[in-house]
């Protein structure tokens, strides 16, 4: 593996792994609520 500074990281603290979950999960919510606005707001937009 050529990333053995982050091999070592996760196998030192494998909690760094639940952080990288949140960031995906809080970035998917976001994702979702932004294309949620859009069917919401397509009549306004002429579409």
């Amino acid at each position: 593996m050529g990333m053995s500074w982050l091999e070592h990281l996760i196998f030192t603290f494998p909690e760094l792994l639940l952080l990288v979950l949140a960031i995906v999960l809080l970035a998917g919510r976001y994702t979702v609520y932004r294309l949620l606005e859009v069917g919401r707001f397509k009549a306004l937009a002429g579409g």
